[in-house]
């Protein structure tokens, strides 16, 4: 990327169409590194503000949290903690049990609702706050240089 008017970044990729940037004229005013729940945070923040952001992202969209941290563990660990209740409580007279635990099931599960907080939360966000989404890694070059490395080994740099 780089410097354009108005303090405006312009994106500037080497044989690589990216039709979100097109559909925005090429320009961004903040290039975030990464998609997780920080990240989309100052997003919004600053379209909210009238920014037109970009993201780049190397893996799938949500971060950790959604997608191998917070959202699956918790929910494995919340269906451990049920099934122990079911067999170990702390009340008397009440009667209790648990059948099998099916594997299978719980991970199916805990797949289908990552899945649905990842369109609902990070997917759809894209379009309804016009944040263009790019493929690819990114790194500092120096502290006014961030240099994307897209999918296919296409690459721009970023001047702020």
């Amino acid at each position: 990327m780089e410097a354009a008017g108005n303090n405006r970044m312009r994106l500037v990729v080497e044989g690589m169409s990216c039709s979100d940037c097109e559909r925005d004229g090429n320009n961004v005013d903040l290039l975030i590194i990464g998609s997780g729940g920080a990240a989309f945070a100052a997003a919004i923040q600053a379209v909210s503000y009238g920014a037109k952001v970009a993201m780049v992202e190397r893996g799938t969209i949500g971060g950790t949290c959604v997608n191998i941290g917070c959202v699956p563990s918790k929910t494995l660990l919340r269906a451990g903690e049920i099934n122990h209740l079911a067999i170990r409580h702390p009340f008397q007279g009440l009667t209790t049990s648990a059948g099998p635990v099916e594997l299978g099931q719980l991970v199916d599960q805990k797949r289908e609702l990552v899945e649905r907080l990842r369109q609902q939360k990070y997917v759809d966000l894209l379009d309804e706050y016009g944040i263009s989404l790019l493929r690819g890694e990114a790194r500092f070059q120096d502290e006014r240089t961030v240099e994307p490395t897209f999918r296919a080994y296409f690459w721009a740099r970023a001047y702020f």
